[in-house]
């Protein structure tokens, strides 16, 4: 087994877990392989418009650019002949490499078959989320391009609070979408109550989440409830829009 050859899982590209740490340092000096059945998906997604599939082309790029550099030894992309996990353990037994994700259920599937794998994603412990809440707060609401805000006090008498002037980037309100929808998976604590193709509503403690990307919303927010009275829609003071497409899928 050599620790410096990994199988690339499409969660890795999807969300940029190797230009962080730890993944990044992980990566260094190692050879990448990515599943073409995971190239072909993306490639496919991306032309249909998802922005998180050309994002993943770029990530690809970037793992080219940092083979010329000589930061890792090569990255290319390998047939298989298995789908999904099977594809995984195929390239992983060829190689004699370990798989790389950030998803913990195909973390426990490959450990449950036997094949070496290395879990990057978010800890399960002291998520981002619970940062934005304080003893006063009712609900918190996060979107990427605008800065976040929270109402604070109690039912019947509240105010909107902005927590900070600084507007939220992109891969900052994604990674907590992420580390809450990880949790939901595994935690005991946590589930996915609804979902649809680009939202979700999780029950995560006492917090009741609403997690929506595009192209469900016009950009990633996540609206988190702490339910001091009964909840609808309104509470979670999304655009009409959004409320208008939640309404009709319901």
């Amino acid at each position: 087994m050599s620790d410096s050859i990994y199988v690339l899982s499409s969660d890795v590209l999807m969300r940029s877990l190797v230009r962080y740490e730890p993944g990044y340092s992980l990566i260094r000096g190692s050879k990448l392989i990515i599943p073409e059945e995971v190239l072909s998906k993306i490639e496919e997604d991306a032309l249909s418009g998802d922005r998180f599939s050309v994002g993943a082309l770029g990530e690809i790029i970037w793992l080219q650019d940092l083979g010329r550099e000589g930061y890792i030894e090569e990255v290319r992309v390998e047939e298989h002949r298995g789908k999904g996990i099977d594809a995984l353990q195929e390239l992983a037994k060829k190689f004699s490499a370990k798989v790389l994700t950030g998803d913990r259920i195909t973390t426990l599937s490959l450990l449950a078959r036997g094949v070496d794998v290395q879990y990057i994603g978010p800890r399960m412990d002291g998520l981002r989320i619970y940062d934005y809440f304080d003893e006063e707060t009712m609900s918190v609401h996060l979107k990427e391009g605008a800065p976040p805000m929270a109402k604070k006090g109690r039912p019947g008498n509240f105010r909107l609070v902005k927590l900070s002037d600084k507007k939220l980037e992109e891969f900052e309100v994604r990674t907590i979408a992420y580390e809450i929808l990880e949790r939901a998976k595994t935690g005991i604590d946590a589930f996915i109550e609804v979902m649809y193709d680009d939202a979700y509503i999780i029950q995560l403690g006492d917090l009741r989440v609403l997690a929506a990307f595009p192209p469900f919303s016009d950009g990633i927010e996540i609206t988190a409830v702490r339910p001091l009275v009964k909840v609808t829609l309104d509470d979670y003071n999304l655009s009409d829009k959004l409320k208008r497409r939640l309404s009709e899928r319901a």
